[in-house]
Order: C-alpha cells, then structure tokens, then sequence
C-alpha cells in the first residue's frame, strides 16, 4: 500500500535546496516558491525526484559561477497551453531545476525518454529514470529542456488536488476512512483511472 500526503510541498522543497546549498557552497542556489496547497504526493518519493535532479545540475555545472535555481509553482493548463498533448488539463504543483552547466548535447537528450542515459564517468543513468517513475506514480509529468553549453530545466508536473480528482475516481478504503476524511491521504493503489 502506497500513501499519498496531501500538503504544500513547501517546506521539503525548502529543506532539499537549503541542505545542498551547505554541502556546495561555492555553487550559487536560488529558490523562487510560491505556495501550492492540495497536492497529494509522496514525500520520499518527491525528495529522491528533487536530489536526482539537483546532483544532474551540480554535476554538470562549470567549476566557477555555477548556478542552479528551483522553482515551485502552480500552473494551469488548458488544451491550448499544454506544452505536450498527453499532459492533462488542469492544475500542475510546478517544479523545474534549471542550471547554467554545460547543458545535454542533443544525441544524448533523444535517448532520454526511452533508455537509462548519463553523461557522467561512471554513471548509470537511474536517476532521470527514477524520476520518470516518480512522476509515474503521481499521475504527473516529467520533461526537460536544453541548450548545450548554456542550460538545463528538468520539469516537474505533479496534479493537484483538483486536477487528480477531475480525472480519477478516489476510492477510500475503512482503514483509512480518519486519515481520508480529513482530506490529506489517498490509496495511490485504489486510484482508479477515468480514461
């Protein structure tokens, strides 16, 4: 049984940045967040997505200047808005990690979606897969963007509480009938798809 928490994420957002901003303090980190009440997700989950993506930043960062920025937000996507066509509509928990490293030549960036890819000496390539699979699990998105040598913006889409609801069916069992009625847990097994 997989257990959703629904909260704003704020806080393990915050705590991820701030803890890396000590461990590389010649790196130059900037949180922009703005506050995203009635998100379900899964903390641990969330928090492995978010350092996978961090370590892909600090590693291809350049040894002066380096710069990574997180991004928390919500966005709304209608069907004319939505950057890819198998993105829902409706309200996303935003979170993008965007640095100024050395970017993703365009070869490699084709693999992405279909095979474990790294650029790294001696990297396996299992955290963008794990980050993929996180979002899986969220019934989000996850997508990024790149210019070789000048950026990479890994993309985050998680649904909020609207969005999953307009597009699931919630089916509360008894042993979490307290928990359900406070509103800040779901069954991630008992989400039934209505498409």
């Amino acid at each position: 049984m997989i257990l959703l928490l629904r909260a704003d994420p704020e806080g393990l957002v915050r705590n991820i940045v701030n803890r890396y901003a000590r461990l590389y303090p010649n790196t130059e980190f900037e949180l922009d967040y703005l506050p995203c009440p009635g998100v379900f997700f899964m903390p641990a989950s969330i928090t492995r997505a978010l350092e996978n993506l961090i370590k892909n930043a600090i590693d291809s960062l350049p040894d002066e200047k380096g710069k990574i920025k997180v991004r928390a937000f919500k966005k709304a996507f209608s069907r004319s808005s939505r950057p890819f066509s198998e993105i829902q509509e409706g309200e996303y928990y935003t979170i993008q990690v965007i640095d100024n490293g050395s970017g993703i030549p365009g070869d490699v960036m084709r693999e992405i979606p279909t095979s474990f890819v790294t650029t790294k000496n001696g990297g396996s390539g299992i955290g963008l897969k794990s980050v993929r699979a996180s979002m899986f699990q969220h019934r989000g998105y996850f997508f990024i963007e790149s210019e070789e040598g000048e950026y990479t913006k890994a993309t985050t889409l998680l649904p909020t509480n609207q969005t999953l609801e307009r597009h699931s069916t919630i089916r509360p069992t008894n042993s979490l009938h307290d928990a359900l009625t406070k509103g800040n847990i779901v069954k991630l097994s008992e989400i039934k798809s209505r498409s």
